[in-house]
């Protein structure tokens, strides 16, 4: 759905009031608009069309290291070079929990970088009252700047302690991502390793495995009214 038919999409499960079920919300979204969502694809869409958008920001330097790999072959010694060139892609990602995930290739993380990718953040996250972004506490998070620039889209930052890689569930995604990397025998662009960190981390967001425990200890208490129902198969 493009931005406008998902503002008339709310509307419509507005005016028809209560609750509803994903499988009605399928047959409204075919019936009106028509498009077939399957069902995980409706709970992102359902996840996108509340108020508040919360989600977890972070940074990541995705490269190739030289490795070598050790072949059974009836030849002896048989050694095949992999990845042996050190490209790299510096990456800004989004992981939302509700709303809409994002992620952008950047250059230095400064705060005009981060200004930007707050302005990413909204733009993809249009219909939301507030964004929540909770990231660590980097030192291109913390300026004058850029804490203006949240203020001015509705946006409220939520600084993590210094070093808590276990406290933001978007490190699992990185990890996820350069395992994915390092399973590729060769990567011979930049192009290539850029598909492969897009996919992955697409993938990887359409879950909330990898933020459980927020949702059930932090987000379903504070948003007590509009909690997310976890399921254990997204």
């Amino acid at each position: 759905m493009s931005k406008e038919q998902r503002q008339e999409f709310k509307a419509l499960l507005q005016s028809q009031g209560g609750s509803h079920t994903i499988g009605r919300m399928r047959s409204l979204a075919r019936e009106h608009f028509g498009v077939n969502y399957g069902s995980r694809q409706m709970q992102r869409l359902a996840r996108g069309l509340g108020k508040v958008c919360v989600g977890f920001a972070d940074e990541s330097s995705q490269q190739l290291y030289g490795n070598s790999a050790r072949l059974w072959s009836f030849e002896r010694g048989l050694v095949k070079k992999v990845n042996t060139d050190r490209k790299r892609r510096n990456c800004f990602g989004f992981y939302a929990l509700t709303g809409r995930s994002v992620l952008n290739s950047i250059g230095r993380a400064n705060q005009e970088t981060m200004r930007q990718m707050l302005e990413a953040i909204r733009e993809a996250n249009g219909e939301a009252e507030t964004i929540v972004v909770v990231w660590d506490n980097h030192s291109s998070h913390l300026t004058e700047a850029v804490e203006a620039k949240a203020l001015e889209m509705g946006i409220v930052l939520v600084n993590l302690p210094t070093y808590p890689p276990d406290l933001n569930p978007i490190e699992r995604i990185w990890k996820q991502t350069k395992k994915a990397i390092s399973e590729e025998a060769v990567i011979k662009t930049v192009g290539e390793l850029e598909k492969i960190i897009s996919t992955t981390f697409d993938h990887c967001c359409s879950k909330l495995s990898f933020a459980r425990s927020w949702i059930d200890n932090i987000y379903n208490q504070v948003f007590g009214n509009h909690p997310i129902l976890f399921s254990d198969k997204l």
